[in-house]
């Protein structure tokens, strides 16, 4: 039962961070405030109707002369694949990289419910 609870806490958790990043302007906001406006890489939030993630995909080619960043970008602008880095990290984890794929589904459905629910 205890082993059920840590994987339900462990999906729930990749689920909010992928909410957190996708669906809120919170790292611009923490970012702002803890004055590391570098890491924005001089997006405003007030100019377009981008989120973050966004702006930092459509960006990735002219702020990123190195294929490795532009690639590593990509990784986290992408729902899929933030989500399945996340399972990896989640599964290891809890123990067993065998329920990565486990993992992987249930923080899909997970966010894809969610997403519904919010937008």
């Amino acid at each position: 039962m205890e082993d059920l609870l840590v994987f339900i806490n462990l999906v729930c958790l990749v689920i909010t961070i992928m909410i957190v990043w996708f669906k809120t302007n919170a790292f611009v906001e923490y970012c702002s405030l803890f004055n590391f406006k570098k890491l924005l890489f001089g997006y405003d939030s007030g100019s377009d109707n981008l989120t973050f993630p966004q702006y930092l995909y459509i960006k990735s080619r002219t702020l990123f002369s190195s294929s490795i960043f532009r690639f590593l970008v990509a990784l986290i602008t992408c729902p899929l694949c933030l989500g399945f880095w996340l399972s990896v990290i989640a599964a290891t984890i809890y123990g067993s990289i065998l329920l990565f794929p486990s993992f992987y589904i249930f923080v899909l459905i997970g966010y894809s419910l969610t997403d519904r629910v919010i937008g």
